[in-house]
């Protein structure tokens, strides 16, 4: 039986990949609602002034909810991607979203244990074991800086200096005052912003037309991932660019144990990952948080919902998600 706390304890390099699903709880929107809401701010009279102020139009905005919308387009990403004269329109209403939800989610909800942050760092604080989080790595996929603003106040109110490393790949809102100089941060949560604050950072966003092949952050990532012995994969739904980027697929996986917890998995990445172990939970980071002294495996599958599959070891939340002629299944 190993538990993560044993992983900790035993000096193991352990790496967490977050994508939107891993904020949620947090009160974070996933792709889709992040799309959905900016959708709606090219309708607010008010933010289009904000877009205004630095040489769009409300017909820009218009036509940019239009694309969105009436394209089918699963996210800002995609399509920034095909028009990329929405790239700075976009991003700027991507930060004034991402910043209101920060605002949104500054309370004290966000600091109790509906969401997997406090109980993952408190039972690490409790057991000893805060210094081990140099051999953390949080390698996230969100723009926003949740992850930060916890760790800093948690550490601050329980005199804790040990932190974890966190990596940014497709960019982030600006630094926070206990970051950098005060005059170049950017509050948490200070959406009230006029058109040229909002223009100015948001440069710090990255799309994927924006991402490189010898992109420096990927890069980073790809050696993280290479030197973990552990990676947890939350929230994550297998973009292909990103899986491709990451070279997830070619990774030497003999001496990295690699789990996967996201809701709603395809059938199609079992055997496109046949060496990961997948759960599907709608709950599965607070639950997983709650209980880092459990059997990593009996946690998980504790936290997530339905049947397992015996060959690749994947849960099930929904039976219609299953073709019981491809696969073995068992209660779990």
């Amino acid at each position: 039986m190993t538990s993560f706390l044993d992983l900790l304890r035993e000096d193991k390099k352990i790496t967490f990949l977050l994508g939107a699903g891993s904020s949620v709880s947090a009160g974070f929107p996933t792709d889709t609602q992040l799309r959905d809401n900016v959708a709606d701010y090219m309708l607010n009279e008010n933010i289009i002034k904000n877009f205004e102020a630095v040489g769009f139009t409300k017909e820009d905005c218009l036509e940019f909810r239009t694309r969105l919308i009436r394209g089918g387009y699963s996210t800002i990403d995609e399509l920034i991607n095909s028009f990329t004269k929405y790239a700075v329109l976009g991003k700027m209403a991507i930060l004034r979203c991402i910043l209101a939800h920060e605002d949104l989610s500054n309370n004290d909800t966000f600091f109790s244990n509906k969401h997997w942050y406090m109980p993952f760092f408190l039972t690490i604080q409790k057991e000893g074991l805060i210094h081990k989080l140099s051999n953390v790595t949080f390698i996230t996929l969100n723009y926003d800086r949740s992850l930060q603003h916890f760790i800093h106040e948690f550490s601050l109110n329980r005199g804790i200096s040990h932190k974890p490393k966190i990596l940014h790949l497709h960019g982030r809102l600006p630094p926070l005052q206990f970051e950098i100089q005060e005059s170049h941060s950017l509050p948490y949560g200070d959406y009230n912003l006029d058109g040229h604050a909002l223009h100015k950072h948001a440069t710090g966003i990255n799309s994927l037309a924006d991402i490189h092949d010898d992109n420096e952050h990927y890069e980073q990532a790809r050696n993280i991932i290479r030197r973990s012995n552990y990676l947890f994969i939350m929230g994550f739904g297998f973009h292909e660019p990103i899986v491709e980027r990451l070279n997830l697929k070619e990774m030497n996986l003999r001496n990295l144990q690699v789990y996967s917890l996201s809701i709603g998995l395809k059938a199609t990445l079992f055997d496109a990952y046949p060496e990961f172990n997948f759960y599907d939970s709608s709950i599965f980071c607070t639950d997983f948080a709650k209980n880092l002294n459990e059997d990593i495996d009996a946690n998980l599958e504790q936290s997530a919902n339905g049947q397992r599959n015996s060959r690749t070891g994947v849960f099930y939340s929904n039976q219609d998600d299953y073709d019981s002629n491809d696969y073995d299944f068992y209660e779990s």
